[in-house]
């Protein structure tokens, strides 16, 4: 999904909501970050096959949480 794509999808969510998902999107980024990072803590576990998807849907991850962190800042929120 693109970025306005996300930001449609969560129009209208509370501020609450927006934030309570960029939190858990921030961990999956982490986590796959682990699989696909030479010297990732879970780099030597994956074949190529895993660390590529890991790496894709990493990409979607970060669209996710581009768009929230918009959201955010369009509502004037700030973020840690």
């Amino acid at each position: 999904m693109q970025l306005t794509e996300y930001k449609k999808l969560f129009k209208g969510k509370s501020t609450k909501f927006i934030q309570q998902r960029l939190d858990v999107v921030l961990e999956e980024i982490k986590f796959l970050e682990g699989i696909y990072m030479i010297g990732g803590n879970r780099y030597d576990m994956a074949s190529k096959e895993l660390r590529d998807c890991a790496l894709k849907d990493r990409q979607e991850k970060c669209q996710l949480s581009s768009a929230l962190y918009s959201i955010l800042r369009d509502n004037k929120i700030t973020t840690a």
